[in-house]
């Protein structure tokens, strides 16, 4: 029997027992591509929270040697903060009685499958804003040329899809110019539109790294591997169409921490069994939270994202 079909015994409205909420969430989350990337927060109350963010030591320019002479110099780390602000977000179905008794499937079961699916979309899609929200905005002008813009607006029309050449750079930029770190699993990660991936995919350094590679590590949307980067495929909530031609796609180049996702009331199915005298049931996702960026600045130690897009 599925969740849903107990409903009768169920109060007329409300939303499902815990572990019924933790399933739906947990199958949204399965399939999402940018939920993995973001660090959560839980707040209790509130319209919007506020998240410390610490900034970075610079390497000491001279010798840190010390004598009897000489106290140790003090360094100042800056912490800034940044606000995230919550937002309801939901939608919903209705399924009446005569169609689930006379259904040879669990209409209801189909019902919640399909609003879990739609609520993972919406959250890779909320998600998708924050990450691209980042002050580096790289643009290929070439297949072996690029513009790096650090104020959030992309500084030149792209001509050129992803390929081998730009993870590299992005990758050494990442790493050499603005320190950024890798994340839990040692490794960066490009997520990118399909056409963008067919950029990389096409270009002959990265079939010959990955012609080798074991299929049974990569998860169904890690396309590949280039060096210390992991390039997994969007297929929803990234543009296709950047360029000047419109045929150049778009991606994000991830560090850790880049992204937050503050929590007020977790992202859950409700159902209310109460219409017209119980012949229909609604079913709907509801949730309230946001997300952003863990920081505006494009200086290096705080920088955590690098955009290819276009203007």
């Amino acid at each position: 029997m599925s969740l849903f079909q107990g409903w009768q015994d169920s109060p007329s409205t409300g939303a499902y027992q815990a572990h019924e909420v933790m399933e739906v969430f947990q199958q949204a989350v399965a399939k999402t591509i940018w939920l993995p990337y973001a660090k959560r927060i839980s707040i209790s109350s509130g319209q919007s929270v506020t998240v410390p963010i610490r900034g970075s030591l610079s390497e000491p320019s001279s010798t840190s040697a010390l004598n009897e002479s000489i106290s140790i110099p003090l360094d100042k780390l800056t912490i800034t903060a940044k606000t995230i602000s919550m937002t309801e977000r939901g939608r919903g179905v209705m399924v009446s009685k005569k169609g689930m008794n006379r259904s040879p499937i669990d209409l209801l079961a189909e019902h919640r499958t399909a609003l879990s699916e739609q609520m993972g979309l919406d959250m890779d899609t909320v998600l998708k804003a924050g990450f691209t929200a980042g002050q580096l905005k790289y643009v290929g002008t070439g297949a072996a040329s690029y513009n790096l813009a650090t104020n959030g607006t992309a500084g030149a029309a792209a001509l050129s899809n992803a390929n081998f050449y730009h993870i590299r750079k992005m990758r050494d930029l990442a790493y050499r110019t603005y320190f950024m770190p890798k994340l839990d699993s040692g490794s960066f990660a490009f997520v990118c539109s399909t056409a963008s991936l067919r950029g990389i995919m096409d270009d002959p350094e990265f079939l010959e790294i990955n012609k080798f590679g074991d299929s049974s590590k990569f998860s169904s949307n890690l396309a590949g591997k280039i060096s210390d980067v992991e390039i997994f495929e969007d297929n929803h909530s990234l543009s296709d169409s950047k360029g000047t031609n419109s045929d150049v796609g778009e991606g994000v180049f991830i560090a850790k921490d880049a992204v937050f996702y503050g929590v007020l009331q977790e992202p859950s199915i409700h159902y209310d069994a109460t219409h017209d005298h119980g012949r229909f049931v609604s079913l709907a996702w509801y949730g309230d939270w946001g997300c952003g960026t863990s920081t505006d600045s494009a200086n290096a130690g705080l920088a955590r994202l690098i955009h290819y897009t276009s203007s």
